[in-house]
């Protein structure tokens, strides 16, 4: 089956990554894609583009790992075209009880290994 191409009328991806190992994985698996990679060893608060240079910006998961999201959601509209595109996804605390318990031992055994960063991100 072919894989998805999200991407496709892309002719230039930017990843931001500042933790090293999942930098290096990112970059292990841009090798496989059609569209040529950069990616940047930085952090959201401060984005290595100029005003204005970016069509579209796709963030996943930052915001338990990013130190000030009040800076950093700025930083990303200021890297965006007028009319470029923000896609966002975001995880954040269960309503229930049980399945906040749930998250809460996720957070402290299986979460962290997938997002090394990842700072109790469902505020629990």
């Amino acid at each position: 089956m072919p894989r998805p191409r999200p991407y496709r009328e892309a002719t230039r991806l930017v990843a931001v990554e500042p933790e090293p190992n999942l930098r290096a994985h990112a970059r292990t698996e841009a090798r496989r894609t059609p569209v040529p990679v950069v990616i940047e060893p930085a952090r959201a608060e401060r984005l290595p583009f100029p005003d204005a240079s970016s069509d579209a910006a796709v963030v996943c998961l930052p915001l338990c790992s990013i130190a000030d999201p009040g800076t950093a959601v700025p930083e990303l509209r200021r890297g965006l075209r007028p009319g470029g595109q923000l896609r966002f996804f975001e995880h954040v605390q269960a309503h229930s009880p049980a399945v906040r318990r749930v998250q809460r031992v996720l957070d402290a055994t299986i979460w962290p290994r997938l997002m090394s960063d990842c700072r109790n991100g469902h505020g629990t």
